[in-house]
């Protein structure tokens, strides 16, 4: 015979149920992608923001009411910079939970955004993917 240990997480891990309460953005300049990922949060029951221009994203922080978390398209947020964009963009929404959305596998930017420790999906974005990101995304305590 023998037994298994498991430690108890000292914070309890939010569920999507629990999430039904936050605000997601999703930043992408391509209408059907935007509204796939859109349809996709919906779907998990978060009230969805959509926007096309990563400037936008700006003003969405500063309205009435704010993202939870976001999910930017990559090309979005690097634009003609690279890789280097990546820690600078990190470091510009640090508090503002982020995951990263692309149609590259590999490259500069995508290994950039791998390192920077946010969530990148590939396009499209699964239904598990998706559920798994929003899971790492959303801080333990923040659902209401």
């Amino acid at each position: 015979m023998f037994a298994v240990e498991i430690e108890a997480s000292a914070e309890p891990k939010p569920t999507l149920t629990a999430m039904a309460n936050l605000n997601a953005v999703v930043v992408d300049e391509d209408d059907e992608s935007r509204a796939e990922l859109a349809g996709a949060l919906a779907a998990f029951g978060l009230s969805i923001t959509q926007l096309r221009k990563l400037e936008e994203l700006d003003a969405a922080r500063n309205g009435e009411r704010p993202p939870d978390l976001a999910l930017i398209d990559l090309q979005l947020a690097v634009g003609e910079h690279g890789a280097d964009a990546i820690a600078a963009f990190v470091t510009r929404f640090a508090n503002l939970p982020i995951a990263f959305v692309s149609q590259q596998t590999s490259g500069a930017s995508f290994d950039a955004a791998r390192a920077s420790g946010q969530p990148v999906l590939p396009k499209p974005v699964t239904p598990l993917r998706l559920r798994a990101a929003l899971l790492h995304l959303v801080p333990p305590g923040k659902p209401q």
